[in-house]
């Protein structure tokens, strides 16, 4: 289960990116950061309560890309 504690807020959050036509969108738990699935993993100093020592949720929005955009990267894009 994520850490969301506010449901309504979540569920404010998913309608929102749909209608938006955000494709991706999750919501975790910070506490995944304590046992990463994979290795290499994200350097501490950016794991969200390094950052922000109050967080107990990650928002996740991903958007597609279009290969040209990515093969220019680093960009503006």
């Amino acid at each position: 289960m994520d850490g969301f504690k506010n449901k309504d807020l979540k569920k404010s959050l998913l309608d929102r990116c749909e209608s938006m036509d955000i494709p991706l969108v999750g919501v975790a738990s910070v506490d995944r950061w304590k046992t990463p699935p994979f290795l290499p993993w994200v350097p501490k100093e950016f794991h969200p309560q390094s950052m922000y020592p109050e967080a107990k949720s990650v928002i996740v929005i991903g958007l597609p890309m279009s290969l040209p955009v990515l093969e220019t990267s680093p960009s503006r894009y």
